[in-house]
C-alpha cells in the first residue's frame, strides 16, 4: 500500500487519493493509510454482488415457505382416527395372533385408559402382570373392572366383569377370543360416544399388517416343518 499514489475507500470501494482522510465521493471518514487494507472492514457491496445476494435469500426464503407449505399438507392430510376397534378387526386378529395378540390388546386398552380417560394406572406394569399365570387372571378382572365403572357413568349398557373373567379363565380358545370382544364391543361404544367427529379406521394399520404376515410366515414355516418329518417318517418305514 505504501507504494501507491492511491487507495479504496472503505465506504464505497472507489479509488482515492492515498493522503485523503475522508472520501470525497460518499464523505467516510477513512482509517490509518500506512495500514494494510486487508485488515480493514470493507462493507462495499458491488451492485451485481448485491443483486446475486437477494436471489439467493429470496430463494432461500421461498426454499422455507414450500417446506413449511409441504408440512402443513401433510399435517392436514394426515387423519386422526377414532380409538374404536371394529370387532371384524379384532376377531382376525386374535385368531391369527392368537396369545400374542391379546397381549398387544391387554396393553393398548390399559394405555387408553390411562392417555384418553385419565385413570392412574401404569400400563407397562399391568402387562407384565398379565403375562404371570394366575396373575394374569387378576389384571384381566381389573381392566374390564375399570372399563365397566366408566360404561356405567356414561350410562351405557356394559357387562359383568366377574362372568366375562370366569369365562376367560374356565372356557379355554374360545372362552378368551369372546370376552375380549365382548367387552371391546362395549368399549367401542364409549368411543363412539367420546370421539363422535373422528372416523373409524376399518383397515388394518401398518403394524397389523406387519403382526399378520409375521404370523403367517410362522405357521407355514410350521407346517413345512411338520410335512418335512412326516415325509422323513415314510421314508424310515418305507426302508424298514
Amino acid at each position: 500500500m505504501n507504494g501507491t499514489k492511491t487507495k479504496y475507500c472503505i465506504g464505497c470501494g472507489k479509488k482515492i487519493d492515498r493522503t485523503t482522510n475522508k472520501c470525497p465521493y460518499c464523505h467516510t471518514w477513512q482509517d490509518n493509510p500506512d495500514i494494510s487494507r486487508n485488515h480493514l472492514l470493507n462493507t462495499y457491496v458491488s451492485p451485481e454482488h448485491n443483486s446475486e445476494l437477494n436471489n439467493i435469500d429470496r430463494k432461500v426464503l421461498e426454499n422455507n415457505i414450500s417446506s413449511i407449505n409441504e408440512e402443513n399438507t401433510a399435517n392436514e392430510n394426515k387423519i386422526i382416527y377414532s380409538d374404536v376397534l371394529l370387532i371384524r378387526r379384532l376377531l382376525l386378529l386374535l385368531i391369527m395372533g392368537s396369545g400374542l395378540y391379546r397381549i398387544w390388546w391387554y396393553y393398548k386398552t390399559n394405555s387408553l385408559l390411562k392417555n384418553k380417560l385419565n385413570q392412574n394406572i401404569h400400563p407397562v406394569l399391568r402387562t407384565i402382570g398379565f403375562l404371570i399365570p394366575f396373575v394374569r387372571w387378576i389384571m384381566f378382572y381389573l381392566l374390564i373392572h375399570k372399563y365397566e365403572k366408566i360404561l356405567y357413568k356414561e350410562d351405557i349398557e356394559s357387562y359383568s366383569s366377574i362372568l366375562n373373567t370366569f369365562i376367560f379363565i374356565f372356557i379355554p380358545i374360545i372362552g378368551p377370543i369372546w370376552t375380549i370382544c365382548n367387552i371391546q364391543e362395549s368399549i367401542n361404544f364409549l368411543w363412539y360416544k367420546l370421539e363422535p367427529d373422528l372416523p373409524v379406521r376399518r383397515k388394518f394399520t401398518t403394524g397389523e399388517k406387519v403382526f399378520l404376515i409375521i404370523i403367517i410366515l410362522i405357521i407355514m414355516s410350521l407346517l413345512a416343518l411338520i410335512i418335512y418329518i412326516l415325509m422323513l417318517s415314510l421314508k424310515v418305514k418305507i426302508i424298514i
